[in-house]
């Protein structure tokens, strides 16, 4: 049911955007990634694994300053501590500890607002929600003694109480500098979801991340190719 309506809305914003003024970003992403657990802080958690993704933002102007847009995309989220995977004693160290790669599809909606900063030099903020998909991943259980090992996840059995689809919200502030036909952007990525990763623990992804990306103007594009 869920994926049926990311699919249509991906539809009907294709159709949607094709005949306004829009502006295209090829965006990429590196940065930490992890979960929230009871009573872990908001920023500097110590149990982040490489968050990475790349994304096509996607805007349509409303005036000069501001625009509305979608930015489908894959990202890697995940954990290096998963909360409630442990086997041993209660007091002292876990006997596992286990890391969560997580492969995501994401389609967020996003209001955007720009303006100049210094001669060509402009600033940019954007905020928005949407729904992202779980594809696949891996489990990557660690013993305090002896090897490790990388589990591919099992979402008809083992690992069956994961959420395949998680929501959360999106923010970035950025610069961006004028080249060639369009403009080169550097970014701070912020991820918050309000889904719990496991169904059975607080597991929450977050990730934060510094993204650079180069937007050039589609329906200007376009119109030069029909003259």
């Amino acid at each position: 049911m869920r994926l049926a309506l990311l699919i249509t809305s991906c539809l009907l914003l294709t159709v949607f955007w094709s005949n306004a003024q829009t502006n295209l970003t090829v965006k990429t992403q590196v940065g930490n990634a992890w979960q929230s657990w009871p009573n872990d802080p908001l920023f500097g958690s110590e149990e982040s694994i490489l968050h990475f993704g790349i994304c096509a933002d996607l805007f349509r102007d409303i005036n000069e300053r501001f625009a509305l847009g979608v930015s489908p995309g894959f990202m890697r989220r995940g954990t290096d501590f998963e909360f409630g995977f442990m086997n041993g004693l209660i007091v002292g160290p876990p006997s596992f500890r286990a890391q969560l790669h997580l492969n995501y599809l994401q389609l967020p909606f996003l209001f955007q607002a720009k303006f100049p900063l210094k001669g060509k030099l402009g600033w940019f903020a954007q905020a928005g929600a949407g729904f992202s998909y779980l594809l696949n991943g891996y489990r990557e259980t660690r013993p305090n003694f002896g090897m490790s090992q990388r589990l591919k996840l099992d979402f008809d059995e083992r690992d069956a109480e994961l959420n395949r689809f998680d929501f959360g919200w999106q923010l970035a502030a950025g610069v961006r500098y004028p080249i060639g036909k369009g403009e080169l952007k550097f970014s701070f990525e912020f991820y918050q979801g309000q889904i719990d990763v496991d169904q059975k623990n607080t597991s929450k992804n977050r990730n934060l991340a510094l993204g650079v990306g180069y937007q050039i103007p589609i329906s200007k594009t376009t119109e030069q190719a029909t003259n």
